[in-house]
């Protein structure tokens, strides 16, 4: 038992040594990213000391991105079925460029004609009751009859009117009725592409067809969203311009949320010369514009899962953080939160350099 006592104690000094130990080790570098990461020219000795003049650009190219030809959200204007539709005939292919009121669709149907018999019944009764409304509204007004045969009026007029309009409004849109072959010609209620999906039938409240204004087409990408930036480094990689095959193209909105590690955004109207048709996939460089610095990539070292580069001031190396934006062949395009412009960077032996702050060697 003693001895087993003995030996848990053992155990017990040992770990609280090894804690003691790992505590000594961390807490000077620990102490060390506290305060500013600096090393003087003369703890370096002969490792080789080659710097590079930092360069302030004020636009560079990401990496090639996928976007999508689409519709901006809620400008489509929606047309739907008033009506069971025993067949539709499309005689424009969808995606077509229509002019507003050029027809697109055939609407067929017994219960086509039904409703066109409807309207032409709420036609004559909306006339009827709006000639009786006119008429009474004169007589009330001269106190010639009384106001409960008035407002019995008023509604009849106001009910037959509110039902009268719902078949107005669709009508609108009918440029040609045959009545032989129970059918209505509709015309696009608005100029733009038609966009439907080619139904042999439509039940009521069902879209016959969706037009989208040409303004209103655009391209649509999801951009990923890096973490652990600063708010300067966010700020930078905000999309102005996208590269596209035949044009190129502002950015135009955003949306502010974050969806799994994406946010969505959308260029301005595509142009004739973009040469893209609604639903393609196309290849394209984001372009950023903003201050910015051109550093080669042999002079960024890690530090505490940030990056870091060597700033030369006089006889001694600073640590700067930076936040690396992109990379151009062998080059880093990065922010900082102070200015780099004109700077002299080191290049060569920056590992070494770091590891003579670690106290490693010199």
């Amino acid at each position: 038992m003693k001895r087993l006592e003995s030996t848990t104690f053992r155990s017990l000094q040992l770990s609280v040594s090894v804690m003691l130990v790992s505590i000594l080790l961390v807490a000077p570098l620990h102490a060390e990213s506290q305060t500013s990461l600096k090393v003087s020219v003369q703890q370096l000795g002969a490792l080789q000391q080659q710097t590079q003049t930092v360069t302030a650009i004020t636009h560079f190219s990401g990496s090639q991105l996928l976007g999508t030809v689409s519709e901006l959200p809620g400008q489509a204007y929606v047309l739907k079925a008033p009506m069971n539709i025993q067949q539709a005939v499309y005689v424009r292919p969808p995606g077509t460029v229509i002019k507003a009121g050029e027809d697109f669709v055939k609407l067929i149907g017994p219960e086509v004609h039904h409703y066109y018999a409807q309207y032409k019944i709420y036609q004559q009764l909306h006339t009827q009751s709006q000639t009786l409304y006119v008429n009474n509204q004169r007589l009330f007004k001269n106190k010639s009859i009384n106001e409960s045969d008035w407002l019995a009026i008023t509604e009849q007029y106001y009910k037959i009117k509110l039902a009268y309009d719902e078949y107005e409004h669709f009508f609108a849109y009918v440029t040609h009725v045959d009545e032989e072959q129970d059918s209505l010609t509709i015309g696009a209620p608005i100029a733009g592409h038609v966009i439907y999906d080619s139904p042999a039938a439509l039940n009521i409240d069902e879209i016959i067809g969706r037009f989208v204004p040409e303004n209103a087409v655009r391209v649509h990408i999801n951009v990923p969203v890096a973490n652990r930036l600063s708010a300067a480094a966010e700020n930078a990689l905000k999309i102005k311009t996208i590269q596209l095959p035949h044009c190129m193209l502002e950015i135009s909105q955003r949306d502010q949320r974050i969806e799994q590690f994406y946010q969505s955004i959308w260029s301005a109207p595509i142009t004739t010369n973009c040469n893209l048709k609604l639903g393609e996939q196309v290849s394209l460089i984001p372009q950023y514009y903003t201050q910015a610095y051109q550093i080669s990539q042999d002079s960024v070292f890690s530090w505490e899962g940030q990056s870091y580069i060597w700033v030369k001031e006089a006889d001694s190396y600073t640590a700067v953080k930076v936040d690396l934006l992109a990379s151009e062949q062998q080059m880093y395009i990065v922010t900082a939160q102070q200015s780099l412009a004109n700077k002299l960077i080191l290049t060569t032996s920056v590992s070494a350099v770091q590891g003579v702050l670690l106290g490693l060697g010199e």
